[in-house]
């Protein structure tokens, strides 16, 4: 139940947010933005049986460094470079969780193989003009592709309802940030905004379930 009501007060201030994204006022969007994450990572936090703690930790961690990077690019500041640092860092926190919290083995063969591809198709796209983030998105670029994989990967091995949440939060996490790199580095376009935060507020709410739904690697499991 703290659950729904939770995830009720999410899509509620992620409304809000995104109404005065559009229409104002500004002061909606201070408020807004961080309390529903706020909701979202309290998800996370107050789950009750996890099969991992140290899933469940990684995972409120992510998005604790989420919520600290969406401030830094909300402000009317261009802090762009220390927003993407700290998202970097959530991303290579979130790829640990699935890493670890996987049965050891390769996976399939096949599946790296898309995720190469979209890097370099992204990558391709954004790059003429990048200038100075040419380093920076690129690494960007690999780590957040590198987290899906993992993701994917753990879902196909553990084969669990809430480790393939945690996939499909990967894919669009990789989505929203695509679309937001391609609105800031290559042509914007007035959708963008929409587009960028309900896929990204979708991502970390299935993330945050993940965790609240026990998907850590439980004693025994081999598959």
């Amino acid at each position: 139940m703290q659950t729904v009501w939770l995830t009720v007060m999410a899509i509620a201030s992620a409304l809000i947010h995104l109404r005065a994204e559009y229409l104002g006022p500004d002061w909606q969007i201070y408020v807004f933005k961080p309390l529903t994450l706020v909701f979202v990572l309290l998800i996370a936090v107050r789950a009750e049986a996890p099969a991992s703690i140290r899933y469940k930790r990684l995972i409120t961690l992510g998005l604790g460094l989420s919520l600290v990077g969406d401030v830094l690019l909300m402000l009317p500041v261009d802090l762009f470079l220390p927003g993407l640092i700290v998202f970097l860092m959530a991303h290579v926190v979130y790829l640990t969780a699935f890493w670890v919290e996987s049965p050891r083995g390769r996976g399939p063969g096949w599946a790296p193989i898309p995720y190469v591809l979209y890097a370099v198709l992204v990558y391709s796209l954004l790059l003429p003009g990048l200038e100075e983030m040419t380093i920076p998105v690129f690494v960007y670029v690999i780590i957040i592709n590198w987290m899906g994989w993992f993701a994917l990967r753990r879902w196909w091995m553990l084969r669990q309802p809430a480790a393939g949440m945690a996939a499909v939060g990967a894919l669009f996490f990789m989505f929203s940030d695509t679309v937001l790199a391609l609105n800031r580095f290559l042509q914007p376009f007035e959708a963008a905004t929409a587009l960028v935060l309900v896929s990204y507020y979708v991502a970390q709410w299935l993330l945050a379930r993940s965790a609240d739904s026990g998907t850590g690697l439980r004693k025994g499991k081999t598959q």
